[in-house]
């Protein structure tokens, strides 16, 4: 095995001299933030049975809110000007939002086996506006089989992050031929519109047994106008594109900026408004409970199974299939096809023990310049106990993680996918609650 030892190298004299105060000065330099964030709102509401009949009655709930947002950020003057290796460019912002909002509910309870909900909710911010209505109903087919539906529409005002913020990071990208860390910063847009969803979903309950039961639910949800933050990649892959084309002054090549060797240095990117976000996919559970050892003992499975994740960053762009990718060329998040969660418990008097496996499926990785794209798929165990001490006072131990698994390896910049990983192994946890 080879040994290294430091080798000493006489310069220009017979000693080695200290570096200057003023060159470590010019060296070292201090971070800085002081920011606020503040929320207040004002809430009204009132709730109670509205009518009653024979079989039936309706019960409403009606509200509303006003509600004011800021937030701010003043860095130092050596990260407003982006001399900090680490610590990029972030300019000072301040920003904020009011917004009012109004909403009904009324519940229906037809007999004993339907029981229908209707709601819509009006907001309003900086002059924009929209309703959003709901529509649920359960049915009790039968004391063994419930049909379940529900429709909804969403409004999302975008945060005043979103519209006047900057964030300042150091991703990993590719370029030229090799992996580096580039400074990039987030520029909000005042200018966003409102986020838009739709969401659907139908399922059953089955209760075969007594304790037994198994439950299925298709589920949709379409999204228009998603805020979401540009990916450096795509920006970089449209810049190279564009110069390969032999194309100059694109939009893309105006957001890089290369040093004098033309080494990436700096990539501007926004939070935007997505076209749309579509996805689909199954939700199954089943679920069992019995007495047993002088208390209750239960066992559980979950699973979900992603059809669809279609991305669509623009009108004018092709749709982009995201399930079961990491998405990282586009606006997406991590995405495995299929998660499940096994859990086995028991329950009886000041004690309770749960012991639990999670899954998560393999998928690939869509990061350019990489010679691996797949990452496996990870299977994980839990144990948590728990213990009433008195009347209000609870104990609680856990481990997460007990096998010690490491996250599947990624070629990340830190070796595996963080946005579904967890890198930190086997962790131990005591837990004290007091209820008052």
């Amino acid at each position: 095995m080879p040994v290294f030892q430091p080798v000493r190298q006489r310069l220009s004299g017979d000693r080695h001299r200290a570096n200057s105060a003023a060159l470590i000065d010019s060296l070292i330099g201090y971070t800085g933030l002081r920011g606020a964030a503040t929320l207040t709102t004002a809430d009204a509401s009132t709730s109670g049975q509205a009518l009653a009949w024979d079989g039936g009655s309706v019960d409403v709930a009606l509200g509303a809110q006003y509600r004011r947002s800021g937030f701010r950020h003043d860095w130092s003057d050596l990260v407003n000007a982006g001399d900090l290796l680490t610590a990029g460019y972030s300019p000072d912002f301040e920003g904020e939002q009011e917004a009012l909002a109004a909403f009904a509910e009324a519940r229906l309870h037809l007999g004993d086996r339907i029981e229908a909900q209707l709601a819509g909710r009006y907001e309003t911010y900086d002059g924009e506006g929209r309703f959003s209505p709901k529509a649920a109903v359960r049915w009790e087919v039968t004391d063994a089989l419930a049909l379940r539906a529900s429709w909804g529409q969403g409004f999302r005002a975008p945060s005043v992050y979103a519209q006047s913020g900057a964030q300042a990071s150091q991703p990993s990208v590719f370029d030229r031929g090799a992996f580096v860390f580039v400074n990039t910063l987030t520029s909000g847009d005042a200018a966003l519109k409102p986020e838009k969803s739709e969401s659907l979903s139908l399922g059953a309950v089955w209760r075969p047994l007594d304790g037994l039961e198994f439950s299925l639910d298709a589920w949709r949800f379409d999204y228009t106008d998603q805020v979401v933050k540009e990916a450096a990649q795509a920006v970089i892959d449209q810049a190279a594109a564009d110069t390969a084309a032999g194309r100059t002054g694109t939009p893309a090549q105006g957001r890089i900026t290369r040093s004098a060797s033309g080494a990436l240095t700096f990539v501007q990117l926004y939070f935007i408004n997505a076209s749309s976000i579509e996805t689909q996919g199954l939700d199954l559970a089943a679920r069992y409970g019995r007495d047993l050892w002088g208390g209750r003992a239960s066992a559980s499975a979950t699973w979900t199974y992603v059809d669809a994740y279609d991305i669509r960053l623009n009108a004018g762009a092709a749709q982009v299939s995201g399930v079961g990718s990491t998405n990282l060329s586009n606006i997406g998040r991590s995405l495995p096809r299929n998660r499940g969660e096994f859990a086995l418990g028991w329950s009886g008097g000041a004690n309770a023990v749960t012991a639990l496996v999670h899954y998560t499926d393999g998928y690939r990785n869509d990061r350019s310049g990489i010679t691996d794209a797949t990452i496996a798929s990870q299977t994980t165990a839990d144990v948590l106990y728990s213990r009433t001490l008195g009347a209000d006072i609870d104990l609680a131990l856990g481990v997460v993680n007990v096998f010690d698994k490491a996250p599947p390896l990624a070629q990340f910049a830190l070796g595996y996918d963080p946005v579904v990983a967890d890198p930190r192994g086997r962790v131990f946890s005591v837990g004290l609650t007091k209820r008052f």
